[in-house]
C-alpha cells in the first residue's frame, strides 16, 4: 500500500513536471512571434475614387472629373497622395476615429470619411477668408468628393 501511494506520488510529479515543460515551450514560441510582428497602434490604408472636384475661383466652380488619392493612417497621421495635378496632397492630424467617420485636418486642409458609406470629402486651401468684394473667391479653394475602398 506505501509503495502504490509513493509510485502515485511520483506519477502525478511526472504528469505536472511534464505540463510545465509543454506549457514552456508553447509561451516561448508565443513570445517568438509576437517578437517578429510589430504592430504599433492605428494603421489603416484607403484607395479612393475622386466623383467630383470643384476648383472655386472669381465666384464660380469648375467641376473636373477623375483621378484617384491614396489615403494612409498611422496612428494620429493621416497623409493624402494625389495623383490628380491640380490637388494637393499632405499630411494632416487625426481628429475623429469612431465606427462611423474619420476626420482629419491641417492648416489648410480637410479631410472626411463616411466608413459605412465609403464617401469623402477633401477640402484644401482653407484657411482664413479669401474673399474681396465684387471679385468672389481670390484664393484656389478646392472641394473633392468620391468613394473609398479599404486597401
Amino acid at each position: 500500500m506505501r509503495m502504490s501511494v509513493l509510485m502515485m506520488k511520483i506519477n502525478t510529479l511526472i504528469i505536472l513536471l511534464l505540463s510545465l515543460y509543454q506549457a514552456h515551450h508553447i509561451h516561448a514560441d508565443e513570445i517568438e512571434v509576437f517578437e517578429e510582428v510589430e504592430i504599433y497602434g492605428i494603421y489603416e490604408a484607403y484607395d479612393c475614387t475622386i466623383e467630383k472636384t470643384y476648383i472655386t475661383g472669381s465666384g464660380r466652380s469648375t467641376d473636373i472629373r477623375g483621378g484617384k488619392l491614396r489615403i494612409t493612417i498611422t496612428n494620429e497621421d493621416v497623409e493624402i497622395n494625389s495623383v490628380l495635378g491640380n490637388v494637393d496632397s499632405g499630411s494632416l492630424t487625426l481628429l475623429v476615429k469612431s465606427e462611423q467617420e474619420i476626420i482629419a485636418r491641417s492648416d489648410s486642409m480637410m479631410f472626411i470619411y463616411g466608413v459605412n458609406s465609403h464617401k469623402f470629402s477633401f477640402d484644401t486651401g482653407n484657411g482664413q477668408s479669401k474673399f474681396r468684394g465684387g471679385v468672389g473667391h481670390v484664393g484656389k479653394q478646392i472641394r473633392i468628393e468620391g468613394t473609398c475602398i479599404d486597401s
